[in-house]
């Protein structure tokens, strides 16, 4: 067996890749909002992944990404990719971060809580006297109204982005786009077309980093989505059997749950 590493940006690298050439493909993409990889000034922070402006420009940049993938794969290939969701009017570091927002180099990511905060402050320093109102697709522009409480002025709605403070589901409208195939966050057809969607594979971290909790239980899981492009997939499902539980209920031969022998009385008294 022999290994080639291809460093580079995975949307150019990408094409030095013989097509239908690969039977698998795993990533872990950069959770959208969570990370910074790259300082202000680099001439490739634009192209960051997980630096869109909104959750639907980070799932089409995903499809982007997952069409290119799709070039790649042989017909029986699969394509498993694990991401992390984020919440709205939030920012800073991920969980696995340094005190301080730091981490082996990589900066506190700017989130969209902070990107509102610039976005709203007029040259005097301080919010201007508006508010955005909860999403209408389509609509437009911020109403005027009066200046909004102090609890909005670091949790403010941004366009395309779910209410502050709620998840913005992020692995599941990837999930939905490559099943239905098109951006389920703006209705445009995807780039990478539909995809049979095989498995959503919970990652549970049983001890997560810890972290602000505030008013929720603390978030410990990613998601794997498991798609392929044929019903055909090459799938060894031996290789990945576990050994069976001790604390099983008793299965007949064929592995059908046995059948309980009584009969079962409802509260009236009629058997069901």
């Amino acid at each position: 067996m022999s290994i080639r590493y291809l460093i580079g940006d995975v949307r150019e690298r990408l094409a030095d890749i013989a097509d239908g050439s690969v039977s698998f493909i795993g990533s872990s993409p950069p959770f959208m909002a969570l990370r910074s990889y790259l300082p202000d000034g680099h001439p490739n922070k634009d192209r960051e992944i997980g630096s869109e402006r909104d959750p639907a420009t980070f799932v089409q940049t995903l499809l982007d990404i997952t069409a290119d993938c799709g070039r790649k794969l042989a017909p029986w290939g699969s394509l498993a990719f694990e991401l992390g969701d984020t919440y709205a009017g939030s920012g800073g570091a991920g969980g696995d971060y340094a005190d301080g927002g730091a981490r082996e180099g990589q900066n506190a990511f700017d989130g969209s809580a902070a990107r509102g905060r610039r976005r709203d402050h007029d040259e005097s320093g301080r919010l201007p006297r508006k508010r955005t109102k909860p999403i209408s697709w389509g609509s437009p522009e911020p109403a005027v109204d009066a200046a909004p409480p102090d609890r909005l002025r670091t949790r403010r709605q941004l366009p395309g982005w779910p209410q502050a403070k709620s998840l913005a589901l992020i692995p599941q409208a990837y999930a939905l786009s490559l099943a239905y195939g098109r951006n389920v966050l703006t209705g445009e057809p995807s780039p990478a077309g539909q995809w049979l969607v095989r498995n959503e594979i919970v990652w549970h971290r049983p001890n997560p980093a810890v972290g602000s909790l505030g008013d929720k239980v603390r978030p410990s899981t990613s998601y794997i989505t498991v798609a392929t492009r044929s019903p055909e997939r090459w799938f060894d499902l031996t290789a990945v059997r576990g050994e069976p539980s001790s604390n099983t209920h008793a299965r007949t031969a064929k592995g059908v749950p046995a059948r309980p022998t009584g009969r079962r009385s409802s509260p009236s008294g009629s058997s069901s």
